[in-house]
């Protein structure tokens, strides 16, 4: 069975650096491992990847070295299970299984943020990540994942999980990143079209401007 590096680098006190796709293309999900991330998010929940579609994306992801995660539609075992599933069925496999999976809670409700105190004492959970923007919106600051507010409320969550002990997650604005890896975050991921949207923005950018001092 292989490593999870993720959980290795986590474990280990590291950043990781991952990105969230919504659709399947194994094709992309290997240029991404190929460009150096850490992890990538298959999102069932958002977007159009299914059990069937995901299998391969996981295979490209681990191609690579990139850890693949796996967003659910829900938290019910049925939903989960066959996402896990793709492997033996022994005992010693189910072992190593256990080991080797990452188990991230996604926290992105103020009353999320509220129980956290309850939520760091589970044990088996990897990774405490709250989302900005599912957050922002709960607070009744859709969009504004920057809003002071939204900003206090994850600094306070993040203060409570590495509080704990835990490793803390969190989506955000690329300019805010530093501001929470010196809180402690350590586990961080953008998305495939904002990526596409800044690298073709600053493309067309030099690449307009250039034409324009050739009078084109």
């Amino acid at each position: 069975m292989r490593e999870n590096t993720l959980k290795q680098r986590l474990q280990a006190g590291k950043a990781a650096f991952g990105v969230m796709c919504t659709f399947p293309s194994p094709a992309v999900v290997e240029m991404l491992g190929h460009l150096g991330f850490d992890w990538i998010l298959l999102d069932n929940e958002h977007g159009s990847i299914t059990v069937d579609t995901a299998e391969a994306c996981i295979a490209a992801a681990e191609l690579t070295g990139m850890a693949p995660v796996v967003r659910p539609v829900g938290n019910k075992p049925e939903i989960i299970a066959p996402f896990l599933d793709r492997g033996g069925s022994t005992a010693d496999y189910a072992k190593d299984a256990n080991r080797h999976t990452l188990v991230c809670l996604m926290l992105e409700e103020v009353e999320a943020i509220k129980n956290l105190p309850d939520l760091v004492k589970v044990p088996g959970v990897d990774v405490y990540f709250i989302g900005s923007g599912d957050l922002s919106q709960s607070m009744g600051y859709t969009g504004q994942q920057a809003h002071p507010d939204v900003q206090e409320m994850m600094e306070r969550g993040v203060q409570i999980i590495t509080g704990a002990g835990r490793i803390a997650g969190c989506s955000c604005p690329d300019n805010l990143i530093p501001k929470f890896l010196s809180l402690g975050v350590q586990y961080f991921h953008g998305s495939v079209g904002r990526l596409l949207q800044q690298s073709s923005v600053a493309y067309l950018q030099t690449v307009r401007q250039a034409a324009a001092n050739a009078g084109k």
